[in-house]
């Protein structure tokens, strides 16, 4: 069954119970939700409209259920599948080459980067760079996690971060580009959100960089669209 979004469905049943003296529940569910229940009389047909209104798009399940009330409550049961057109929204974590893969797939309308996460420190000074260089490339804010940096001179000096949020991009850049004269990052995690990333090819510019910088294990949050019907 093919619906769009707050277009009335109605689903015709024909009970034939002419040969069934008992009484029978009727019941439809979508997604395991209640949507219509009704109790007919047996020894008689009688036709059962079930009505429904989608709202969200997607694939829905219709379970329509028969279960008579005779002493082994016979009961028969039908699947039905309803399609709502639209577009599905939802969220990922991949790495570069699953993003590619999904940028590249041309069932998914829309595909929004809204930032990634590097465990990689040791170019991350050489990423901050080159981001700030590329200026369509939009920064939303950052934020750092459990850092350890190590000192250049001195191996016996070292700073750990615990956290740390930054509301912009120049705000990350003064602090990394100062220390990466005295210290080299060693572990960490450090999160770049962006600002409407949602044309493709900026998307595959930013994995570019990221690639040819030769940083390692990045992970990509997005956020896919997928139409349906």
């Amino acid at each position: 069954i093919k619906a769009e979004p707050e277009q009335s469905v109605t689903i015709k049943l024909n009970i034939d119970a002419t040969d069934y003296p008992f009484s029978i529940i009727i019941k439809a569910l979508m997604d395991g939700e209640l949507i219509h229940q009704e109790v007919i009389e047996g020894n008689k047909r009688k036709d059962v409209y079930v009505k429904i209104t989608p709202r969200v798009p997607g694939e829905h399940q219709l379970l329509i259920e028969a279960k008579g009330n005779d002493p082994k409550n016979f009961t028969q049961r039908r699947t039905l599948i309803l399609k709502v057109a639209g577009e599905i929204g939802k969220q990922l974590e991949l790495d570069s080459n699953g993003l590619k893969a999904l940028l590249k797939d041309a069932s998914y309308s829309k595909v929004i980067l809204n930032s990634i996460e590097i465990s990689d420190m040791k170019r991350i000074i050489d990423l901050v760079r080159s981001l700030k260089a590329e200026r369509s490339i939009k920064v939303r804010n950052a934020g750092v996690n459990n850092l350890s940096l190590r000192g250049l001179k001195s191996e016996k000096t070292s700073l750990t971060i615990g956290s740390g949020i930054f509301e912009t991009f120049d705000e990350l850049r003064a602090f990394i580009e100062p220390l990466s004269k005295t210290f080299k990052f060693e572990s960490g995690v450090i999160r770049i959100a962006f600002e409407g990333m949602d044309v493709r090819d900026e998307i595959f510019k930013l994995i570019n960089i990221v690639e040819k910088i030769g940083i390692e294990d990045t992970k990509y949050n997005v956020y896919a669209f997928k139409k349906i019907g």
